[in-house]
């Protein structure tokens, strides 16, 4: 990004506010990971991307629910209410900070809400990030007794959940349609969501949602299964194959140029 988008982008973050709705968050232990809402809340959404993140709206009003947002999120209208305002109590940017666009940097050191980060001491040679606070994942493994299987954010935050004691966890956005996200985080997110229901968490999933689509049941209309996953596996190996193209190289060389010229000069 030209040094003029970036001044665009640290005035829109700027100007951001945050709804009525929100919760009363407190950070207790920085680097500790301790947060607290009070009064503490039952529900946590957790927020994706996908088409299914539009439904927020049926949480945004609820003083039950926390929202919990993640990595660029600032950008979609999801994360905003019909007023315009943040509608999100916690944020998640679990990246090494190598890895961070200038925008994103921006973001994190002017998020207004509690932000979890992979390494505290480490984001904080980007800047003072005044909100952020480590992601506890060793203290969450010894709580919670079970789980080192991290495939993605959305796993951590399972995990905060479960171990925060809410008694609902609605997932909105999930449609992981990249290689990677089917093949590696689906099956992560579906693992800590059954271990949550398994401990009597009721886990939301909205009817739109193809998070846990699987249409035929094996044995049952074995063709059709057996077509549809391979189906799927193609359109899987179409987007994995154009990652090995001229053009995807292309994209993957641009991407990672960015990445680079983003870094703070002293890293470089």
């Amino acid at each position: 990004m030209t040094s003029a988008e970036l001044d665009r982008v640290s005035r829109i973050i700027d100007s951001i506010t945050l709804s009525q709705h929100n919760a009363k968050t407190s950070i207790v232990s920085a680097e500790e990971g301790r947060v607290i809402c009070e009064p503490k809340r039952t529900g946590v959404v957790i927020m994706a991307f996908g088409p299914t993140s539009k439904d927020v709206t049926l949480f945004q009003h609820d003083p039950a629910w926390e929202i919990w947002g993640l990595n660029n999120g600032y950008y979609n209208a999801t994360a905003y209410d019909a007023n315009g305002v943040l509608r999100a109590d916690r944020w998640f940017e679990i990246h090494e900070m190598h890895a961070q666009p200038a925008d994103d940097l921006i973001w994190m050191n002017k998020c207004p809400v509690p932000l979890y980060v992979a390494d505290l001491n480490k984001a904080r040679e980007y800047g003072a990030m005044p909100n952020a606070v480590q992601f506890p994942r060793e203290r969450l493994q010894q709580e919670i007794g079970i789980g080192s299987w991290w495939a993605c954010t959305f796993a951590y935050q399972i995990a905060l959940a479960i171990q925060e004691g809410f008694t609902k966890i609605a997932l909105l956005g999930m449609e992981f349609g990249s290689p990677r996200e089917w093949v590696m985080e689906r099956p992560n997110v579906l693992w800590w969501s059954a271990y949550a229901a398994g401990r009597g968490i009721e886990v939301v999933i909205l009817k739109d949602s193809t998070f846990m689509e699987h249409p035929y049941a094996y044995g049952m209309h074995y063709d059709h299964e057996k077509l549809w996953c391979e189906m799927r596996i193609d359109n899987l190996m179409e987007q994995w194959g154009y990652a090995r193209t001229p053009e995807g190289k292309d994209e993957h060389d641009r991407y990672q140029a960015g990445l680079i010229a983003a870094l703070p000069k002293n890293t470089q």
